[in-house]
């Protein structure tokens, strides 16, 4: 548990810094089609930020062992890779503003299918990764041993950066997807009612 007192306020805090500023966004008042593309911008920015953040891990948490491995590898995690969690914060907060804008642009517009759907997708997101790494390692959240570190990271590699990126790349493509206009029937043409 000691773990969460050293991630927990660091991403305790990228949600409320994502609400702000989207706030300070929406205060501005932009029109419906800019907060589509602020939204798109944001959640652009965010991929390689989650992305590499995820991947450095991936590929530098091995290291950890190269010589010999610590009594306990969580606590050397956070020592180790401080940097990176300030990125992996920075793509949250940045994934987050643009998740909070298109949730803000689909109310306006009183699209409430596709808001549902985007409002989904944090939730599905941190289920899906939590019970993927937790499931890796006995039920634990980090490795603490060198066997559940190379189990750890292939869930990490397999799992949660696909499922990491679903978050951005499903929100601009839910929020993207064209609007089609309501179907007009023959009987209220004009043209034909005239004839």
């Amino acid at each position: 548990m000691r773990e969460f007192g050293t991630y927990g306020p660091l991403m305790a805090l990228t949600i409320p810094a994502a609400f702000v500023i989207a706030a300070a966004i929406v205060q501005r008042g932009l029109g419906r089609e800019r907060y589509a593309v602020t939204a798109a911008l944001f959640l652009l920015f965010s991929i390689p930020l989650l992305g590499g953040g995820i991947l450095f891990l991936v590929y530098g948490l091995p290291w950890i062992c190269f010589d010999s491995c610590p009594p306990d590898i969580a606590a050397s995690i956070s020592s180790i890779s401080r940097p990176l969690l300030i990125a992996l914060s920075l793509g949250a907060v940045c994934c987050g503003t643009g998740w909070i804008l298109a949730l803000v642009s689909l109310a306006r517009q009183r699209m409430w299918l596709r808001f549902s759907l985007i409002l989904l997708l944090l939730p599905v997101v941190i289920l899906i990764s939590a019970v993927a790494l937790s499931q890796s390692i006995q039920g634990r959240l980090f490795p603490h041993t060198e066997d559940e570190l190379g189990i750890w990271v292939m869930a990490l590699d397999y799992v949660v950066l696909p499922v990491a990126l679903c978050w951005p790349l499903g929100t601009i493509l839910i929020h993207g997807l064209p609007v089609q206009p309501p179907a007009r029937s023959a009987s209220l043409n004009p043209r034909r009612i005239g004839q």
